[in-house]
């Protein structure tokens, strides 16, 4: 919507455009994502299954 601030993140991790008062924010979510994107998937499921992402 007009106004609002856009990110963009593809699928290599580049943080393209962001809001600038808002960034040290962004940074610590994105930190999140990276251990998580870095954890194995199997030992994620131990912790938290998901029925909807089983895999058929």
């Amino acid at each position: 919507s007009v106004g609002m601030d856009t990110i963009v993140i593809d699928r290599s991790g580049t943080l393209k455009r962001y809001a600038g008062n808002r960034i040290s924010g962004l940074i610590e979510i994105w930190d999140r994502l990276e251990k998580l994107d870095k954890e194995p998937k199997s030992d994620r499921d131990k912790d938290n299954p998901k029925e909807d992402e089983t895999i058929s």
